[in-house]
């Protein structure tokens, strides 16, 4: 099995808060693997993208950008086997 590296947006706000973008590079078999860990709350490496606006409501969605060359990835990680909960829109 071959894994690679797929890079995930996360956009996300809360009511009254600022809109957020952040991106994680996830180390998976397949896009739909990586982007099902980040729904899950299994991967840990997101960093900032963009703040913008303010939101009118609670929301969290994702989706899968592109595969990442490994040389291009940043901070490269697989999903953890749990999930994260701390701080994390449901």
């Amino acid at each position: 099995m071959r894994l690679r590296v797929y890079r995930i947006r996360r956009f996300s706000g809360r009511a009254g808060g600022s809109n957020y973008y952040d991106h994680a590079d996830v180390v998976e078999s397949h896009w739909t693997r990586a982007l099902q860990a980040a729904r899950q709350g299994r991967v840990t490496n997101w960093r900032r993208i963009d703040r913008f606006d303010t939101s009118d409501e609670d929301y969290c969605y994702y989706e899968h950008l592109y595969a990442v060359d490994e040389a291009d990835a940043e901070d490269p990680q697989p999903p953890s086997q749990r999930a994260q909960t701390r701080g994390r829109i449901r």
